[in-house]
């Protein structure tokens, strides 16, 4: 049993400290972005549209960083972007129009390739296998604790000064708190890539050995691992399709919640995430990463109609509250079993091609997927919600995770046994 004094040791726990500052402030503007892509003279569009340009826009620094991170340094990638995704907050915070935010979602979305492949692995490498998907639960529970209350907040201040105004200072916040944050990763992290591993970098050999790197690590993909991947894309695309209108469908357009509503819905969300984490994923460690994981993959699909077809608070919060819980097995199993089946050596740039690729390692519906499932998926939501229905790209999305549901039937097919899989432990007989 993974006791909590160990988790929080060395570069796990300052993770976890500097990430749940970043979080306090990041709640309080992350949850209402398509609103405020709105209030700035935006359309339905122009929400698809930046997410798109901003998953694209990680593509090329993903493969650098996942090259860098296996090669150069894991600390060094981690801290410098920290730092420039933080001042990037700024603009955000200045913005006078959409021009300004597309500008800004592009520089954050560099900054998080290039950053993306170094976090993972610091992650990744931190966790021990025996206790893996306990160690991701503790870290998707600390953070997003320091953040509880902030949608809620924020949700309140909104509806009295103003949407523009106060998600302006938000920014401020984050700009303040990721700072902070950037500093303690700087001072204390631990660098986690072996000495004989790291090695000095030349531009002028950097493509060569990003091409040879990334040959010699799709070698490496195992076949559980590459359905694995495809569940990922199917979700990934989904959660791009549909992800980014949750909230405008709930507060502005068809439910009609207020803002505050919608950050008390998240605030609890949270609380309750939090809660059954721990649980969840020791049942991961004791029976194998697929015991849960692919239950909650095929009830998901229902969970989001049921959003769909909610017209009340306490619909909402209901459906929300189910897709919460299964979000949770989703992270800590799906994470886990994606770390379980990578090699340590290359987990930098196979973390740098799920990034491209738009896979997401963790089953979560309203995480944000990157690079080319985002960016497709993004333009796809935005057409169609503004031209089509405003409930379409809702049911694409439980389409999509369908679609994952039914891949992980050949990844139970390829282990055997729905509770075993490569270094998880086997179920008990």
């Amino acid at each position: 049993m993974l006791r909590l004094r160990d988790a929080i040791k060395g570069n796990l726990g300052v993770m976890m400290l500097s990430a749940g500052i970043w979080t306090f402030a990041g709640q309080l503007v992350i949850p209402f972005q398509s609103i405020y892509i709105l209030h700035l003279g935006g359309s339905y569009f122009h929400i698809g549209l930046i997410a798109s340009v901003a998953a694209i826009s990680t593509i090329i620094p993903t493969l650098i960083g996942g090259q860098l991170a296996d090669t150069y340094g894991r600390k060094k990638m981690l801290y410098t972007m920290s730092f420039i995704i933080s001042l990037n907050f700024l603009i955000f915070s200045f913005a006078k129009n959409i021009s300004w935010l597309v500008i800004a979602s592009i520089i954050n979305s560099l900054a998080l390739g290039f950053r993306q492949p170094s976090f993972s692995s610091i992650i990744d490498d931190s966790t021990d296998e025996k206790n893996r998907a306990q160690s991701y639960a503790l870290w998707s529970i600390a953070p997003p604790l320091f953040g509880l209350a902030s949608p809620y907040i924020m949700g309140v201040y909104m509806d009295k000064i103003g949407i523009t105004e106060a998600l302006r200072i938000g920014y401020l916040f984050l700009f303040a708190a990721s700072f902070i944050a950037s500093i303690l990763r700087y001072l204390y992290i631990e660098e986690t890539l072996p000495e004989e591993d790291q090695d000095n970098f030349s531009i002028n050999e950097l493509a060569n050995d990003i091409w040879n790197g990334l040959k010699e690590t799709i070698t490496t993909i195992s076949r559980p691992l590459k359905i694995l991947g495809i569940m990922g894309l199917f979700f990934g695309l989904g959660a791009a399709i549909g992800g980014p209108f949750w909230v405008v469908y709930a507060t502005e357009d068809v439910i009609k919640l207020s803002l505050s509503d919608w950050g008390l819905i998240t605030g609890i969300n949270t609380l309750i995430g939090t809660v059954a984490a721990v649980p969840l994923a020791k049942v991961a460690d004791r029976r194998g990463r697929l015991c849960l994981l692919i239950p909650a993959i095929f009830i998901m699909p229902v969970a989001i109609i049921g959003f769909i077809i909610s017209r009340s608070f306490y619909h909402v919060l209901l459906v929300n509250l189910v897709v919460t819980l299964l979000g949770s097995i989703g992270m800590s199993s799906g994470q886990a079993l994606f770390t379980d089946l990578t090699e340590p050596h290359h987990r930098g740039r196979v973390n740098a091609l799920w990034s491209i690729a738009g896979t997401m390692r963790s089953f979560q519906v309203g995480i944000s997927p990157g690079s080319l499932m985002g960016a497709t998926g993004s333009l796809l939501g935005g057409y169609l919600y503004e031209n089509i229905g405003r409930s379409l790209p809702l049911y694409l999305q439980s389409l999509m995770v369908g679609f994952t549901a039914v891949t992980g039937v050949f990844l139970v097919r390829e282990t055997g046994k729905i509770c075993s899989i490569n270094y998880a432990e086997s179920c008990p007989e």
